[in-house]
């Protein structure tokens, strides 16, 4: 009998054990699967709070213009006590969807925010080093840069104004060709890497202008037709009016072409000083790209046949100009000269038909 107790006892003891021994492993099992979670990392610059807000607040500060207009119209509605509980009832489900969305563009206009110079937990941002002060002086254009679709740029003053970037830019105006401007561009003061835009144009109607020397503050500038101009940076003015003691033509027409293999250039129709009667084609080539001593010029006599210039049209590399006459002449803009070719008809659409333009715009 007592045999039989002691195995009993045992029995239950090693029942005991296992299940002890089970419940263990099962939990170490259980610990290797599904390790702790990792704490979330702290934002930086950004303040965790979400605000609280009355419905009022929310409804005027921050529900867009028709959410609110229908918002405070179901509101007086709701208030009044002679609206049917049914009606109350869906003036309710309105308000509540108008409420919901009010809050999502609350939550996306106010959180997080960002934290400001002195609050707890903000980090400055990156410094970088200056730009470098560019060294001043005068330069080619280079290729086409903004706004040259408005205007031609001959050349280019560079340089610093009260450690901001400063250029001059010397040339004329697509739509008036005569008119020679310089235009100015300064770094703004909002940081943003924008520019400020000034425009000076010359007092007389000289033609295109380039930049030849500096002195000082002061640029020298030349026109097309020899007159020369002081311009001031300082001031931002022009100095000492016109010299025409240099002056080589009177001018009386221009514009701008568009040359294959060239790029633009600009036409003049003239006379020369020392012969008043004789008309003369100036064509000033490259007008992009031009050093300080200038772009080349070229000085084409037009038939007196043609009695006084009427108009100039571009017609593919043809520069059609048909005098009081009737008649037109032929100046090729790749040959650079006069030729007996003839001229080439421009289309006219009919009044049912798109125009086709075949001049290429300057």
């Amino acid at each position: 009998m007592q045999q039989h107790t002691y195995r009993n006892h045992l029995a239950v003891w090693l029942l005991i054990g296992t299940a002890v021994i089970t419940l263990v492993a099962c939990g170490h099992v259980a610990t290797s699967q599904a390790p702790a979670p990792t704490p979330p990392q702290p934002i930086t610059n950004v303040a965790e709070s979400r605000p609280t807000l009355t419905d009022t607040e929310l409804r005027d500060g921050y529900a867009d213009l028709s959410d609110r207009e229908k918002w405070l119209q179901f509101q007086t509605r709701l208030d009044d006590p002679s609206v049917s509980a049914d009606e109350k009832r869906l003036l309710a489900t309105s308000i509540s969807g108008i409420r919901g969305r009010t809050i999502e563009r609350a939550t996306a206009m106010t959180y997080p925010t960002a934290l400001r110079p002195g609050d707890p937990g903000y980090t400055p941002p990156p410094t970088f080093p200056p730009v470098p002060t560019p060294t001043p002086g005068i330069f080619a254009a280079g290729v086409p840069q903004l706004f040259f679709d408005t205007y031609r740029v001959q050349n280019v003053w560079g340089g610093a104004e009260d450690d901001k970037r400063l250029t001059f830019w010397a040339g004329a105006g697509l739509k008036d060709p005569l008119q020679g401007l310089l235009v100015e561009a300064k770094a703004a003061n909002d940081g943003t890497g924008s520019f400020d835009y000034s425009y000076y144009p010359t007092s007389n109607a000289s033609g295109i202008i380039r930049i030849i020397g500096e002195q000082g503050t002061t640029l020298l500038l030349e026109a097309v037709n020899g007159d020369r101009f002081t311009f001031d940076r300082a001031s931002r003015t022009y100095v000492g009016g016109v010299d025409s003691s240099q002056r080589r033509f009177d001018l009386q027409q221009g514009r701008f072409v568009s040359i294959t293999g060239i790029g633009s250039a600009v036409i003049y129709i003239g006379t020369a000083p020392t012969n008043p009667t004789e008309l003369l084609m100036l064509m000033l080539t490259k007008s992009e790209n031009v050093p300080p001593q200038g772009a080349p010029l070229v000085v084409a006599p037009i038939p007196q046949r043609l009695g006084a210039i009427r108009s100039m049209r571009q017609n593919y590399a043809q520069l059609q100009i048909e005098g009081t006459n009737g008649e037109t002449l032929v100046f090729d803009l790749n040959k650079q000269q006069f030729t007996t070719d003839t001229p080439i008809p421009t289309i006219t659409p009919s009044p049912t038909e798109t125009p086709l333009v075949l001049t290429p715009s300057p």
